[in-house]
């Protein structure tokens, strides 16, 4: 059976519609454990522990929001340092339908907050895996938009759509922005913060 999860969002500001799908397929149970997903393994203590699975046939949108267009850059004005963000879960396969459900809101909610600068979705079909890399404004916007009412009842079935998943963030400067995926792989195999 395929379970299909898409990313939709639009950004008001660029009329511009991303879509990144990822099938999950009936082998995916077998891809997870070949990753080493097994729970009789050693506990998990960082993210890197979490990152097993090479996720060669990663696919993602541009990082791209109201404040930072891939084509153009900063859309504003620019700050001295940012707040940047990644998450990284590995998706339980019959979870999908309920992983999409939770994702909605929390797009719809993401593209009407302030200090919201650019956000990337994307995902591997290959390890069962969906990340996410942000830049905010401040800490405090980024915060806002975690503890908002979306985000908050998706965290609260994060272990019912996920096996384990981790999340960091960090100070960026200007130059360093679009971020690449191989930085928020780094960034969350450093990270202690996992769920």
């Amino acid at each position: 059976m395929n379970r299909r999860i898409v990313f939709r969002t639009s950004l008001a500001s660029l009329a511009a519609r991303i879509a990144v799908s990822i099938t999950l397929t009936s082998a995916l149970a077998v891809g997870l454990s070949a990753c080493g997903e097994d729970d009789s393994g050693p506990k998990l203590t960082t993210g890197a522990d979490l990152q097993s699975c090479t996720e060669d046939d990663f696919q993602a949108a541009p990082l791209m929001g109201a404040g930072y267009n891939p084509e153009s850059g900063f859309t504003g004005p620019v700050q001295e340092s940012y707040i940047a963000h990644t998450t990284f879960l590995i998706l339980r396969p019959e979870e999908g339908e309920r992983f999409n459900q939770l994702t909605g809101p929390i797009i719809a909610d993401l593209e009407t907050r302030e200090g919201l600068i650019a956000y990337s979705l994307g995902g591997s079909d290959k390890c069962g895996t969906v990340r996410t890399m942000g830049i905010w404004a401040s800490q405090d916007a980024m915060y806002d938009f975690v503890l908002g009412p979306a985000h908050s009842a998706a965290m609260a079935e994060s272990a019912v759509v996920g096996e384990n998943g981790a999340t960091t963030s960090w100070e960026v400067l200007p130059d360093e922005i679009p971020m690449s995926w191989d930085l928020a792989r780094r960034k969350i195999g450093e990270t202690t913060a996992l769920y």
